[in-house]
């Protein structure tokens, strides 16, 4: 019911507004790194990443770092995975696309004020759906 309300009024169910981003790529520390990754939408509290492979990421912590185009840097930033699905099969010759989403865990300040900071100045900021 609850779910049916936010709908109808057209509010958000998220604890934090998520933005669709361009030209911001995640590079995962301790983790294989995919083939191609690309962050889908980021907020003050958590990620989403499409990246292309046939495995999962398995762990349920992993961490990462995000740089933008326009010379943003995030630095290490510890990830708790929500989910890993794929989205779509790839072509025959390429590998499926996935959908990894989590939450950032111990965030510092500094990070929290700098990526606050890229959201808040970063020129496209469209609502994700």
């Amino acid at each position: 019911m609850k779910k049916l309300i936010s709908r109808l009024f057209g509010k958000e169910r998220r604890k934090f507004q998520r933005f669709i981003v361009e030209e911001v790529t995640p590079t995962f520390t301790k983790a294989v790194q995919p083939e191609e990754a690309v962050v889908e939408n980021i907020s003050i509290g958590g990620i989403c990443i499409k990246y292309s492979g046939e495995s999962e990421i398995t762990d349920n912590t992993f961490d990462l770092d995000i740089t933008a185009s326009d010379g943003f840097h995030l630095g290490n930033i510890t990830v708790e995975r929500k989910s890993d699905s794929i989205t779509r099969s790839g072509p025959e010759d390429k590998r499926p696309y996935r959908r990894v989403r989590g939450r950032f865990i111990g965030v510092s300040k500094v990070q929290r004020l700098k990526l606050q900071r890229f959201l808040e100045s970063y020129e496209r900021k469209f609502a994700a759906e």
